[in-house]
């Protein structure tokens, strides 16, 4: 039984990963049996969770359905919400609100303003916690059992060339990031992006997630721009965890 709940997750997996995908060419990126990979299709079309288009096979929209359900349930999510509006329209950039998720961050809202560029981050997106601002922001302060837990048990993998992935250098990164309050990605997830997040938290200074803003690089040579951005973060974070307090 958990065999079979594994492979229909892995043709899950590898229809997300290609868009679109026929049995065939499912049945080469899973490594199932043709016979196997039909089995499980069906089974999925009926109940589902896949739609025929054509030859090939499409995610059924009840995927986004479950998660803005599972996002209605984050604790306060309209305040956050509003802060990562207010953020974006502020610097005139990109601002994120960053939940955690394992290992990984999850892109719970993200806000483009009038200044800011296309990244490829979308809402929804999971991405390592140590390759971006945000993620190094939750990481760093959480309990330090579970961040030796996370950096030894992670694979750490090298997203673009600026990843820390050297352990030693990752703790040293976190270590910083929790007695600054803040946290810096210099092109560590996206090449030629600049990132400042911070960390949220409740009123028993529990992390609750991070808020974030990210910049051209490009942008960086006009004086004072890192510390402007870094503050106006800072005020919205701090406006955020009142609200969040006082709820």
């Amino acid at each position: 039984m958990i065999d079979a709940t594994e492979n229909s997750l892995a043709i899950l997996e590898a229809v997300h990963q290609n868009d679109r995908a026929g049995v065939t060419a499912l049945a080469d990126e899973t490594g199932l049996a043709k016979s196997t990979v039909h089995s499980h299709v069906e089974t999925l079309k009926r109940s589902g969770y896949l739609v025929q288009s054509g030859d090939d096979l499409e995610l059924s929209l009840r995927f986004l359905q479950f998660g803005l359900d599972t996002r209605r349930r984050e604790p306060h999510r309209i305040a956050a919400r509003e802060k990562v509006v207010e953020l974006a329209r502020r610097t005139g950039e990109r601002a994120h609100y960053v939940v955690r998720e394992g290992t990984n961050a999850v892109f719970l809202y993200s806000e483009t303003g009038e200044n800011a560029v296309r990244t490829g981050v979308h809402t929804g997106d999971f991405v390592p916690l140590h390759a971006t601002a945000s993620g190094k922001a939750i990481l760093a302060n959480l309990p330090p059992e579970r961040i030796e837990m996370i950096v030894s048990e992670s694979d750490r993998r090298q997203v673009t060339p600026n990843t820390i992935t050297d352990l030693d250098a990752l703790r040293e990164a976190l270590r910083n990031v929790r007695s600054r309050g803040l946290a810096f990605n210099d092109g560590e997830y996206v090449e030629r992006l600049w990132s400042v997040g911070a960390p949220v938290f409740d009123d028993e200074k529990r992390v609750l997630g991070s808020m974030s803003v990210s910049v051209p690089a490009n942008r960086l040579g006009r004086p004072g721009v890192k510390d402007e951005l870094s503050t106006t973060l800072l005020e919205t974070v701090n406006e955020l965890e009142l609200e969040i307090a006082h709820a």
